[in-house]
């Protein structure tokens, strides 16, 4: 087990060096930079690593506005996570040798956020009914993440995915379906986030 936690250290030590330049210029706001060490080709290459490659290159164009090209790697992330055929070979050599071995498929959240980012994309572009189209398949896969953990996770509901839907309703003038959303987001932070997490219904609702 010792030997299998330090591989696993060094793995993702290994990692995190590699990406070391990309994160420093994203947190210095330098995204022309970001964006070329996104451009190198060997990233693609990286099979074990690449939803996160595709995660990342889709945020830092995110961030500089080109939506068109944000989605198309969001999308890839998407297809990817939803194509994704547990290795059980993979496994059994990950737990002996090296954790590294097995494709990394995201975390919960991670398979989330692209959902959120391609609502913005798709809201950037004026195109509300494929934002729409995304703001559902977040809630999908939440519930798709609850039945995973048998409903002990305790974050099951997204507010803020049912307020967004509420938004792009009533940018369509469909008041009925905005209210229902609004209300949905409301009943979450209500029940969930003010009596977990303390935070306070935003006075929008």
């Amino acid at each position: 087990c010792l030997l299998c936690m330090s591989v696993f250290i060094v793995a993702c030590a290994t990692y995190y060096q590699k990406n070391e330049k990309l994160m420093q210029a994203v947190y210095k706001g330098k995204l022309d930079i970001a964006e070329a060490l996104l451009n190198d080709p060997k990233l693609e290459k990286e099979k074990k690593n690449i939803l996160l490659y595709y995660l990342n290159k889709g945020t830092v164009l995110w961030m500089k506005g080109k939506s068109v090209e944000s989605n198309k790697y969001f999308q890839l992330a998407d297809f990817y996570v939803e194509d994704f055929h547990n290795n059980y070979a993979a496994k059994a050599i990950s737990l002996l040798t090296n954790p590294n071995v097995e494709a990394y498929n995201g975390e919960g959240f991670e398979q989330i956020l692209l959902h959120y980012y391609a609502t913005l994309n798709y809201i950037d572009l004026g195109l509300p009914d494929d934002a729409l189209v995304e703001c559902k398949r977040m809630q999908l896969t939440l519930t798709k993440i609850t039945d995973y953990y048998k409903g002990k996770n305790k974050y099951k509901r997204d507010a803020f995915a049912h307020n967004l839907m509420g938004i792009i309703y009533d940018v369509q003038k469909d008041y009925n379906n905005a209210f229902i959303a609004y209300r949905n987001a409301y009943e979450i932070y209500r029940d969930d986030y003010h009596t977990m997490l303390g935070t306070k219904i935003p006075l929008q609702l």
